[in-house]
């Protein structure tokens, strides 16, 4: 830059404070401009890149671009001083408008078909028949909507819409706590080919001012749909470090009543919102809730200073159906990851009040307090694929916990790690009494999964790899086990003959010094059935009081199984036998996919353990 003359005013240095995202689906951006020189004004230009810009003009700031096409875009601005000298080097922002949801995230609008499951390469493209309306906090009026007079009320502009709107969060600090209630006429329902829309831009972020009503959103309306939304519930003022007590949603009916089922918060999507510091559970599913999907979340750090209670990432509650939970990231919350629960959370409710066809999967867990995924009582539950570590610290942290009345559950494919237990099935015990739950979980099958008790700590033997106990129709098959102190146990604390035998089949031990089975009925000898044992010695266990010992099936040392897919003991049976074909990706060391298939011959054991 060129010296200034005595007396000259300095050439203006302009910035900018705010910009759309690298690349963003809203066809119009939001700018903040800053300037050295506090009197100074601006000027802009701004074209599709690759076009020639036009010649500087006056704009305000902060500036909002509006009806942009698809493309990539480039806005220079300048400050101008009070001689009308203008800034030589204008401050530049460049983005992408791309007109679709981020890869990853669930389609916006699909006829028909309300939550359609789609790749982390998929886009869905925004219709044309949807209605955007924009809302910005810092907006000086409440105005009509529009991307240059936007609503800056909250509560307002969701009763403005109606099926196909959109209302796009613009930048700024939101207060305001919702109920998207059933009981009047202020908002309205969306329907299956036009659901209503609430999405988050980058900046726009909740940090509720108010603890009541409970929720920033209590969503008692079906067809729905949230996106993009960030929340922010710490609390500068708090005595004792505990955030907002506000969930970021609720779903329920209130006017729900048992046993009179209606479900009026239904076919509600939440995806891709970040929740955190909150001192409530992140996300509460309550009765009168069907057909709800949590996916692409990422959920942290909420927690509370009262030590007789905690608080989770997603709990979802009886008299709730067709629920899924998906692709989330949850961690560091001072209870559980997912817990999925029924009447024992309420023990003034009927005996069969369920959360009914849950799914859990995809999703990465770690670092809870407590359990990863928490089943009470709950029927026709499926757990599967998910990435599950750092359940260890406290001495009863688990990876997945079965309880109480649970039915009909399934944990497959799922890779847990370095979690003091692995997965586990017991009884469970009344709240506040402690007296055992009269029923017990059934039909449980674990199947396929990968337990590492310590992968970070090789040294260290974790207690229970899978524990089984106080259940009926427990199927135990095809497993992967290594650093457990006891890898598999199978207890039946009242010794009933009521109860139907257990099935534990063509499991894979991977570890030599460890007490492989324990199994706590003398007459279930029979229940072992092709358990496969990385060992150079004998295999030994306990059933019932009685030590056993049992020939290795497989004779080879462990490390060959962290660095290919083979095992064989040499014999023309088993060499070259494939036990692994697909196994989550986890951090290290890897199982590789040798494409060999099982050879299918008798009497050889199916020792496909993670085969799907």
């Amino acid at each position: 830059m060129a010296p200034k003359a005595l007396g000259q005013q300095a050439l203006p240095e302009t910035f900018i404070d705010a910009q759309p995202p690298a690349s963003t689906f809203v066809p119009a951006a939001y700018f903040v401009f800053d300037t050295d020189q506090p009197l100074a004004t601006f000027e802009c230009r701004y074209a599709l890149a690759g076009n020639a810009l036009p010649a500087f003009t006056p704009c305000t700031n902060p500036l909002v671009v509006p009806d942009l096409s698809a493309g990539d875009w480039v806005l220079e601005v300048r400050a101008v001083n009070g001689t009308g000298a203008a800034d030589p080097s204008p401050a530049v922002a460049t983005w992408e408008v791309t007109l679709a949801v981020p890869a990853g995230t669930a389609t916006l609008l699909q006829d028909g078909v309300p939550f359609p499951t789609l790749g982390v390469e998929d886009v869905a493209q925004l219709n044309d028949d949807v209605n955007s309306f924009y809302i910005n906090p810092n907006a000086a009026s409440n105005g009509t909507g529009g991307i240059l007079d936007p609503f800056n009320q909250l509560d307002y502009a969701l009763q403005q819409l109606n099926p196909a709107d959109r209302l796009i969060l613009l930048p700024g600090e939101y207060s305001e706590t919702v109920i998207l209630t059933n009981d009047n006429s202020m908002y309205k329902a969306g329907t299956a080919n036009h659901p209503i829309q609430v999405i988050g831009t980058p900046g726009a972020v909740f940090k509720p001012g108010s603890s009541s009503p409970e929720a920033v959103f209590q969503v008692e309306l079906p067809w729905w749909q949230f996106q993009g939304l960030e929340f922010d519930f710490y609390d500068p003022d708090s005595s004792n470090g505990e955030g907002k007590p506000v969930h970021a949603f609720l779903t329920k009916n209130s006017l729900f009543s048992s046993p009179t089922f209606e479900y009026t918060a239904a076919d509600i999507l939440i995806d891709s919102c970040k929740l955190y510091d909150g001192s409530k559970n992140g996300i509460s599913v309550s009765q009168g809730t069907k057909n709800l999907k949590i996916s692409n979340c990422e959920i942290y750090h909420f927690r509370t200073a009262n030590t007789n209670t905690e608080k989770h990432g997603v709990v979802i509650r009886a008299d709730t159906e067709s629920l899924s939970v998906e692709g989330n990231l949850i961690y560091g919350n001072d209870g559980d990851a997912i817990q999925v629960n029924g009447s024992e959370a309420n023990p003034g409710n009927v005996a069969d009040q369920f959360a009914t066809d849950v799914s859990i999967f995809g999703n990465h867990l770690h670092s809870d307090i407590e359990n990863a995924v928490d089943i009470k009582s709950s029927r026709d539950v499926d757990i599967f694929d998910n990435l599950i570590h750092q359940y260890n610290l406290v001495e009863d942290g688990e990876g997945v916990v079965i309880h109480y009345d649970a039915q009909d559950i399934s944990v497959r494919r799922n890779h847990i790690f370095d979690c003091f237990k692995g997965v586990v099935i017991n009884r469970g015990k009344t709240p506040g009494t402690g007296v055992p739950w009269p029923t017990h979980p059934s039909d449980i099958t674990i199947e396929r999964n990968f337990l590492d008790g310590s992968v970070n700590e090789p040294t260290l033997v974790r207690p229970r790899g899978i524990q089984v106990g106080d259940c009926s129709l427990a199927t135990v098959v095809h497993n992967i086990t290594l650093h457990w102190l006891v890898p598999i146990t199978i207890t039946d604390p009242d010794q009933t003959t009521s109860y139907n035998p257990y099935i534990c089949a063509n499991n894979l031990i991977v570890d030599p010094e460890a007490l492989v089975f324990e199994i706590d009925s003398a007459d279930a000898e029979d229940i072992l059935d092709g358990l496969l044992v990385a060992s150079p010695t004998a295999v030994s266990g306990t059933i019932g009081n009685e030590t056993k010992l049992y020939t290795t099936w497989i004779s080879v040392p462990t490390t060959p199984f962290l660095n290919d897919s083979y095992f064989g003991d040499g014999s023309a049976t088993m060499q070259n036998s494939n036990i692994c074909d697909w196994i989550l990706p986890w951090p290290s060391p890897t199982l590789k996919d040798s494409g060999v298939a099982y050879p299918g011959s008798t009497p050889v054991p199916d020792i496909g353990i993670c085969e799907h």
